[in-house]
Formats: structure tokens, sequence, C-alpha cells
């Protein structure tokens, strides 16, 4: 009896039996099933990955550029196909460029705003072939002659100086009013810079076309470190800013003379841009002293 208990306990288990540790056969079974999975999953994600990052399926094969100003400036077709070959180029040698997936928006951003007339541009991806940019071109609002300097810029939206040569010979810049600067201090000064701000304001402001104010042109000047702007209009009216004020405060007191005095007599005045420095306006509007506004008109 012993014997036999003896016997069954050497024999072990049903379920020691049929574990592949305890079963020389099954214990092979499991490792070429294992190889098998192994292999299964490899070839499975190399087929995954060939399919979402090498294959044609999700290639870019359309690149569609628009730019919104009006001016022409962007060569929508020249940036396609730079942009074509730059997509052709591998990121760290083995990652496509041209996968709408690995697609690297910030580079094809920096080498579209290295363009000087590109403000800002935005890129949608439109799986799974096609990228959409939309580009803003960079809008001149005057143009801008420094005293000394035989180079003509234009004086962008965004306050920013750009040589004539970026805008070759567009037509319609032509009707833009003109600043001339006669500081003799174009550098990256902070005064300076805020002084083309101010004019931006100036320009941009809708008290123009409230009280149809046409600017002829505008005189940067610096008066004793002082900068100032004057402002001439037709009717040979002047209005006269501290660049280095508030100039939103300045632009509200104009408003308020404009409407309680009712001094400025709208109209489009002599044709052709005035002389280039009033010293002698018929009519004039001092906003340079804060509070304190000193106007004159000979107005009848």
């Amino acid at each position: 009896m012993a014997d036999i208990y003896k016997d069954k306990m050497n024999q072990g288990s049903t379920r020691d039996r049929i574990l592949p540790e305890n079963n020389p056969s099954e214990r092979e079974y499991y490792k070429k099933n294992n190889f098998v999975g192994w292999i299964v999953f490899f070839l499975a994600f190399s087929f995954l990955v060939y399919v979402f990052l090498y294959s044609p399926a999700f290639a870019v094969t359309s690149i569609t550029v628009s730019s919104d100003s009006g001016y022409g400036l962007i060569r929508e077709n020249q940036i396609e196909k730079e942009i074509k070959n730059i997509l052709e180029k591998n990121f760290l040698y083995i990652f496509p460029q041209k996968n709408i997936f690995l697609l690297r928006k910030k580079m094809v951003e920096s080498y579209i705003l290295s363009y000087p007339v590109a403000e800002s541009v935005s890129i949608l991806k439109i799986k799974p072939h096609t990228i959409a940019i939309t580009i803003r071109e960079i809008k001149p609002i005057a143009k801008f002659i420094i005293q000394g300097d035989d180079q003509e810029y234009f004086l962008t939206q965004t306050a920013k100086l750009l040589a004539n040569q970026n805008f070759e010979s567009l037509t319609q810049l032509e009707s833009l009013p003109a600043v001339y600067d006669r500081t003799n201090n174009f550098t990256d000064d902070p005064e300076y810079l805020s002084s083309l701000q101010a004019i931006t304001r100036i320009i941009n402001d809708p008290i123009l076309v409230k009280y149809n104010i046409k600017i002829k042109n505008l005189v940067l000047m610096n008066q004793n470190n002082i900068f100032e702007i004057r402002v001439n209009a037709q009717n040979n009216w002047q209005f006269i800013f501290n660049a280095s004020a508030d100039t939103i405060a300045q632009l509200k007191s104009l408003d308020v003379v404009l409407k309680e005095k009712n001094v400025f007599m709208a109209g489009e005045g002599a044709d052709g841009e005035s002389s280039e420095f009033n010293s002698a306006p018929d009519n004039y509007i001092d906003l340079r002293f804060g509070e304190k506004i000193f106007y004159y008109t000979n107005s009848k």
C-alpha cells in the first residue's frame, strides 16, 4: 500500500503533468508558438509602419498656397515648388518629410516666414494627401523716405521698414502717403521704433475716415531728443503729435477738438501731395502738450 502511494506521488498530479515546464513536448510546443507569435507581431508592426510612414497612402501629393493681401507679393507657384523640394528630404535621415503624419509644420512655417513680405502663416493638414498653406502678406501703409538715403522704403502695418525692391513696381502702392524721416536716427533706438508705431496708429485710426481727413504726407522729426510727427492734410491743415507720448490719448484729444470746436474743414483740397514740410500751415492742431491743446484756423 505504501509503495502504491509512493508511485502516485512520484507521478505527480494531472495538473503538474500538463504544465510546460514539467512536460518536454509541451515545452517545445510553447516555444514554437511563442516564436511564431513574435514573427507575426513583427511582420504586422512592420506592415503598419510601412503603410503609415513610407507608403504612398499618406504621402503629401497636393500643396495649395494662397495669400490674402491682394498685392501679389507672394509667388504661390514658387513656394509650392520649393516646399515640394523640402519634403523630399528625410528628417534624421530615416523619417520622410513628405509623410503627412511626420510633416513638421514649424519647419515649413520658418521657411515661409524667411520671406521679407510674409507676416504670418497657417498650415492645415488635410489627410491623407493635402496641406493647405495660407500666408498673410505684409501690408504697406506708407512710403518711407529717409533724409540722406537714396533707398526708398515702405512702412508696414506692423511698423517695420522694408526696402522698395521687395515690392518691385506695384502701381497700387503709388497712392500711399509718404513719411519723410528727418531725424537722422535710422537705428534700433527704442524711441525711434516707438515713433514708427505711432505713425502706424495715426494712419490706421478711424478718426481719419470719421472726419474725411486725407493725409498728404507725414514728417518725423527729432526736436531736442523728442520725436514728433507732423501730419499734413488737405486744405493746408497740419496735426502735430508727440511721438514719445501716448498716441492713442492724443488721437482722442484730436477727436474732441474736431467734434466740439468744429474747426476742421473737410474736403479734398488741392490736388497732389503737399510739400514735405509745411512750416506755416493755414490751419493746425498741436497735440504735443497733453491736456493743453493748441489750434489755429484762418477759416472764416
